[in-house]
C-alpha cells in the first residue's frame, strides 16, 4: 500500500494487486449524519441517495450508460462521519472509471423527480421503522443519551424529512469536494507509475486539505442513571436498550476494550449476557451489543427483547453480569476466544477490495497510522490481559442510559428506585 498526497490535496492509498483483472476506487468525504444541520436530519443521507442520479452532469440515464459500457459498479452511501462514493469497473476502464467518479459533483444536477422519489421512499421506510419497538426504543435512547443538541439525538423522522428540499442538496453538492480530510484509495493490478498521473488528472478540480475536522462531542454526562419509559399497551415483551461511553477508535483502550466486549455480549452464544439471559433462564431470543467507535468518542449499545414476565428479572442479571464483566473482565479464554474470532475474521475482508478501502481511509479519518491495516493482526496478537484491564478503567462504574417500551407497570418495576425517569410518547423521540 502507497499513500500519496495529490496536488489537489487529496490524500490516495493505492494498493496493487494480481488478481483480480479490476480496479476498485473509493472517495470518502467526511460528511454524514453528524454534520447534518439542525432541522435538517437526513440531509446526507437523501444526499447520497440521489448522489448518483446527478452527478458528472450527464443526467442519470446517461450515466448509467456510462457505467453500463464500462462494466461498472457504482454505489453511495453514507455513515455517521462520512459520506463514501466508490466503483468497481474492468482494469482496461481504469481511466476513464476515474475521471468519471471525480467529475461526478462537477456541475451536478438533481433532477427533481429523482429528489421526490428518494424522499418519499425514505419516508416510507421511516414510517414502517416507526411500528417496530427495537428501533422506536433506539431512537429515543439516543435523544436521551446525547441531548437535543447533539446531531444523535436528534432523531430521523418522516415529518422531519419534509424539512429537506431541492435547494438544500444543491447547497451541500458543491462542498463536498472540498471539505478537509477528503481521501480515496484505489486497488488495481495498474501499476503505480500508471495510475498516479491518472489519479492527479482526474482529481486536479478538487481542494482539499488534511485539517482534521471539527471535533464533535459524545455522550451527556449525568450523575445520576437516566432512564427513558415509552409506554405501549399492545407488547408482550420489553424491549430494552442501554448506552455506555467508551473511548473513540483512535484510542489506546480501543483494542483491548473491543475484544473484551466480544466476551460480555457480542460473541453470540458464548457472551455472558446471552448465556445468562436465553440459555439459563429463558428470558429472551437473543441480546445484541455493538461497540461503535468514532473519531472523537465511542458508544457501547446493548439491546434485547425480554419476556415481560422476566422482565424485571432479566435487568437485574445484566447488571449483575455488567458488573463482573467490569470489575473482572474476562477470562484469559474468553480472551483468547475473541482475539481467535477477530484474527479470523480479518483476513475475509482483506479479500474484498472494496473493505479494504474503506478500512484504508476511514483510519485516515481517524488519524491512525498509514501501516494500521498492515499491523492490524500483531496489534491484536499484543493485546494482553492487563491491556484489558486498563481499558477497563474507562467503563462507567453503572450502565447510565435506558431506554425501555412495554406496558408501562412493567417498565415501572424494572426501574423502581431510580430517581431520573422520564416517560415519552412512542412517536416522540426528541
Amino acid at each position: 500500500m502507497v499513500e500519496t498526497l495529490l496536488s489537489s490535496g487529496l490524500a490516495v492509498f493505492h494498493v496493487p494487486t494480481a488478481f483480480p483483472p479490476t480496479t476498485a476506487i473509493g472517495i470518502l468525504i467526511p460528511r454524514g449524519h453528524l454534520h447534518d444541520p439542525r432541522s435538517k436530519e437526513g440531509l446526507h443521507a437523501l444526499l447520497s441517495g440521489v448522489l448518483l442520479k446527478a452527478g458528472a452532469g450527464l443526467g442519470p440515464e446517461a450515466l448509467q450508460s456510462a457505467l453500463d459500457r464500462m462494466g461498472a459498479l457504482m454505489e453511495a452511501s453514507s455513515d455517521m462521519e462520512y459520506t463514501l462514493l466508490s466503483m468497481e469497473v474492468l482494469e482496461s476502464h481504469t481511466e476513464e472509471a476515474l475521471a468519471l467518479l471525480f467529475h461526478v459533483f462537477d456541475e451536478a444536477v438533481i433532477p427533481s423527480k429523482e429528489f421526490r422519489f428518494a424522499r418519499r421512499g425514505m419516508k416510507a421506510s421511516l414510517r414502517m421503522s416507526f411500528t417496530d419497538p427495537d428501533y422506536v426504543t433506539e431512537a429515543h435512547l439516543f435523544a436521551l443519551a446525547f441531548g437535543p443538541g447533539h446531531p444523535l439525538g436528534r432523531p430521523l423522522t418522516p415529518a422531519g424529512l419534509n424539512g429537506i428540499g431541492m435547494r438544500d442538496l444543491q447547497k451541500a453538492l458543491p462542498v463536498l469536494n472540498s471539505v478537509p480530510r477528503c481521501c480515496a484509495f484505489v486497488v488495481t493490478p495498474t501499476p503505480r507509475a500508471t495510475i498516479h498521473p491518472l489519479l492527479a488528472r482526474a482529481a486536479h478540480l478538487w481542494r482539499v486539505t488534511q485539517d482534521p475536522p471539527p471535533a464533535c462531542p459524545g455522550m451527556r454526562s449525568s450523575p445520576a442513571v437516566r432512564v427513558r419509559l415509552i409506554p405501549r399497551k399492545a407488547m408482550t415483551q420489553v424491549c430494552f436498550q442501554a448506552l455506555l461511553p467508551v473511548p473513540a477508535r483512535p484510542a489506546a483502550e480501543y483494542l483491548p476494550l473491543r475484544l473484551s466486549f466480544y466476551s460480555f455480549v457480542e460473541g453470540g452464544f458464548s457472551a455472558r449476557l446471552m448465556r445468562r439471559l436465553r440459555v439459563e433462564i429463558g428470558s429472551t431470543y437473543g441480546i445484541s451489543g455493538q461497540y461503535k467507535a468514532l473519531r472523537d468518542f465511542g458508544y457501547l449499545h446493548l439491546s434485547a427483547m425480554i419476556n415481560r414476565a422476566q422482565a424485571v428479572r432479566a435487568r437485574a442479571l445484566i447488571l449483575e453480569e455488567y458488573e463482573r464483566w467490569r470489575v473482572s473482565g474476562p477470562t484469559q479464554e474468553e480472551l483468547e476466544e475473541a482475539r481467535s474470532h477477530s484474527l479470523k475474521a480479518f483476513p475475509m475482508i482483506q479479500d474484498n477490495p472494496l473493505e479494504v478501502g474503506s478500512l484504508l481511509l476511514k483510519n485516515h479519518l481517524h488519524g491512525l497510522p498509514s501501516d494500521f491495516v498492515d499491523t492490524y493482526s500483531e496489534r491484536l496478537r499484543a493485546v494482553t490481559m492487563d491491556d484489558v484491564m486498563r481499558a477497563h478503567r474507562a467503563l462507567p462504574a453503572e450502565i447510565p442510559v435506558w431506554a425501555a417500551a412495554g406496558v408501562i407497570s412493567t417498565l415501572r418495576d424494572c426501574f423502581s428506585g431510580l430517581s431520573d425517569i422520564e416517560e415519552q410518547g412512542w412517536n416522540d423521540p426528541a
